[in-house]
């Protein structure tokens, strides 16, 4: 089926007082917000990944590691949010997010499109700053695909995840790994959506593993 992204739901808990003995008992009961359930739904998924995450915080102090990991969690997510797309979790070192599944555009591909250029644009000056410092940068691979993919909660009454799944996200993990740092991968069907941009670069087809022929 595909990986399984997703971010855990917070499920409000209420406490119920209940009276035995003289004394006071608290019991956790939870509260459902949403039904266990997906549906097929056609979307742009777009992936990053830090690469050399793990050497850095063999090398530096745990805080700094750590610190430097929240800065470009947050540059993604504010900025996928500001285009309108959906934060769905963090998983094995990707950051996942989709466009157009729930909160859909006409032009979700050149919102994701968009959304990746303006995030490698606030990494490149983020770096700037931190080399002038002498302090490790990062160095972001990220991959864009679309197509249909499952997404809705999954898990139990007592703890789920907003999650998706599917071989384009398998796809697009697959791109997101290959891609080097400042480099955004997109699949065929998202560049012909995206010429006019700026400057897309045709690279040869890649042969993907569990793949009939190689992927344009």
């Amino acid at each position: 089926m595909g990986f399984f992204f997703g971010k855990k739901e917070r499920l409000d808990k209420f406490l119920i007082q209940k009276q035995a003995d003289g004394k006071t008992h608290a019991s956790i009961a939870p509260a459902i917000t949403h039904e266990l359930g997906g549906k097929k739904e056609k979307a742009v998924i777009f992936l990053s990944k830090m690469h050399g995450f793990e050497n850095t915080i063999k090398t530096r102090e745990l805080s700094e590691g750590i610190t430097l990991l929240n800065d470009y969690y947050k540059m993604i997510i504010d900025t996928t949010l500001k285009f309108e797309g959906e934060f769905l979790g963090i998983f094995a070192g990707f950051v996942f997010n989709v466009f157009g599944a729930q909160i859909r555009h006409h032009n979700d591909i050149r919102r994701a499109a968009r959304c990746s250029l303006e995030i490698q644009k606030e990494i490149k000056g983020f770096n700037d700053e931190r080399t002038m410092r002498g302090l490790e940068i990062m160095k972001i691979g990220m991959a864009l695909n679309v197509g249909e993919i499952i997404i809705g909660h999954f898990g139990s009454s007592r703890r789920m995840n907003y999650s998706a799944m599917g071989e384009p996200i398998d796809l697009c993990c697959k791109f997101c790994e290959m891609a080097e740092p400042g480099q955004v991968l997109a699949t065929q069907s998202i560049c012909d959506d995206i010429k006019d941009l700026g400057d897309v670069i045709l690279l040869r087809p890649y042969r993907v593993s569990n793949t009939a022929k190689p992927i344009p």
